[in-house]
């Protein structure tokens, strides 16, 4: 199935502030494959396939996080939001 989406989604439940963070550039390193730099925010091509493959209980991490914050729906006020690294275990 297609498993693959964005990185980050903005939409918090129960927060009355409306903030918005676009992850625009991340480096992804699943196991112990070289890790891929990923323009943008979404998992594709190579570093897609290597979660595809990955065991279950491989770590994947995300880090260099570089981001983007902006107060309600004028994107053009966009600020450097800062992302902290972390790791997630494959299902």
């Amino acid at each position: 199935g297609d498993w693959s989406s964005d990185v980050c989604s903005s939409d918090l439940e129960d927060f009355d502030y409306d903030f918005n963070v676009e992850i625009t550039r991340f480096v992804i390193s699943v196991g112990r494959n070289q890790a891929l730099t990923i323009d943008g925010n979404f998992i594709d091509g190579l570093a897609a396939d290597y979660v595809r493959q990955a065991a279950s209980g491989t770590q994947i991490t995300f880090s260099s996080i570089e981001a983007i914050g902006w107060e309600g729906s004028d994107k053009t006020q966009a600020f450097d939001y800062g992302v902290n690294d972390f790791t997630i275990k494959k299902q």
